[in-house]
């Protein structure tokens, strides 16, 4: 198989699959209001769903960082991609006995299934396939399949949903992500073919020099990483940028219960604005790599941008044509998805010595526990209290969230200037400076 071939077939598998895994956890962007009346519960309940995932996953955050820097990437991925299709197949068996209380439960295991390595394995694999000059091609190549693909998954799953019931829903997510585990099986590379495919071809090793398993961890080696400002910038942009990515799915209930959409119109325009509109993200990793070359200057731009959009939205009010309010709630989608889909790209910038970098992605992973474990009941509790107003509170703090944002990008270059001067290099126990590094 030819390097190009293997490059966009490695894609496509690692795609299907990261989208999979996840449609269960996040169903409520697409499916909020049947997932309210099928379990019976409140907006702060639904919301408190991905706090039990959050917290769940907090205990997670040591071990799968660990594991994802010792353990074949690919057999971490399928073990986790089985594992949370048992999920969803459990929750469409019990939901109907079990009501919210087979939720907790599902939710639960679904943090557990992504705890055991998933995420820092995927991003480790994806960051490798054309090597770090590409990555934010490479993410954003990733995540415009992802869209393609989960919107499909979600097509079929209102229509199954619509004749069978949320069941029917929960059952096409468990056998898809079945099927993607299958795939990944077959199209993915381990870790020790592709790194003597990519050194027979002249190339560098997955981890460059120092390799991590020459190198055992020490304690002071933890200190090294929590002080070192790319964990913080990683964890803190990640923050920013998944908060607007992931709350946009506000618009759903927004367009329904102040807009008076219907919803099922408002789920399938939510279906394109989370799913189908990840097709712009090729355009993030033009601008990072080609236009801007670098991450973090792509940042500034696609944030403001952002924010000038996330604000118009409070001119909206009710009495508006609901479908000029839908059509416009596509427009943030449009840059949210370019810059959420080159947010691990900047790792290149960040210059985290890749022998703790599964670590140090893990670690980073924390601070976007805010996202899933705060948000949505802390918004969930404004729309129980202020009904409509509650709204006009979420988009003010998405809008906020991107000013801080581009302060943050700006920090990320400041470090990358002192990285490149050698003024910065994260050196773990018994490691020598070297002369040159890109880490």
């Amino acid at each position: 198989m030819n390097n190009k071939a293997r490059y966009f077939l490695s894609l496509l598998a690692l795609s299907m699959g990261g989208s999979s895994i996840y449609l269960l956890m996040y169903v409520r962007y697409v499916f909020y209001d049947p997932m309210i009346a099928a379990l019976g519960c409140t907006n702060a309940q639904l919301g408190a769903l991905t706090t039990i995932t959050t917290v769940t996953g907090w205990i997670f955050v040591v071990p799968k960082g660990v594991m994802a820097d010792r353990f074949d990437s690919k057999k971490l991925i399928v073990l986790a991609l089985v594992l949370n299709s048992c999920c969803s197949f459990f929750f469409a068996a019990s939901m109907g006995r079990m009501g919210y209380t087979s939720a907790l439960i599902t939710w639960c295991g679904l943090a557990f299934s992504t705890g055991l390595g998933y995420w820092p394995s995927l991003m480790k694999f994806i960051n490798t396939l054309a090597g770090p000059e590409n990555a934010a091609k490479s993410f954003s190549i990733y995540y415009a399949i992802y869209g393609i693909f989960a919107a499909c998954v979600n097509v079929a799953e209102i229509a199954i949903g619509n004749m069978v019931g949320f069941r029917g829903t929960v059952l096409v997510i468990g056998s898809v992500t079945l099927i993607c585990a299958l795939l990944d099986i077959f199209l993915l590379e381990n870790d020790k073919k592709r790194e003597e495919r990519m050194l027979a071809e002249g190339g560098v090793r997955l981890a460059d020099t120092p390799k991590p398993e020459k190198h055992k961890m020490a304690l002071s080696d933890i200190w090294v990483m929590m002080k070192w400002p790319g964990l913080w910038y990683l964890g803190i942009i990640g923050l920013f940028t998944y908060t607007i990515y992931a709350q946009i799915s506000y618009y759903n209930p927004w367009l329904t219960n102040v807009m008076g959409l219907d919803s099922t119109l408002s789920s399938t325009f939510s279906t394109i604005r989370t799913y189908l509109f990840m097709l712009f993200c090729p355009i993030g990793g033009v601008l990072a790599d080609k236009v801007f070359k670098a991450t973090y200057k792509a940042f500034i731009p696609l944030f403001a941008v952002s924010f000038v959009l996330l604000a118009g939205t409070l001119l909206f009010k009710p009495g508006i044509n609901p479908m000029i309010a839908a059509v416009y709630s596509l427009l943030p989608a449009v840059i949210i998805m370019p810059l959420y889909s080159i947010t691990n790209s900047c790792l290149r910038e960040l210059h985290i010595n890749p022998a703790i970098l599964g670590k140090t992605i893990a670690v980073a992973g924390l601070l976007g526990g805010f996202v899933d474990g705060v948000w949505p009941v802390l918004f969930g509790s404004w729309i129980d209290k202020f009904g409509s107003t509650g709204y006009t509170y979420i988009f003010m703090f998405l809008a906020a969230d991107c000013i801080l944002g581009i302060i943050c990008a700006i920090g990320i270059g400041r470090h990358h200037k002192k990285c490149l001067e050698g003024k910065r290099v994260q050196l773990l126990k018994g490691q020598e400076r070297p002369e040159a590094c890109e880490w």
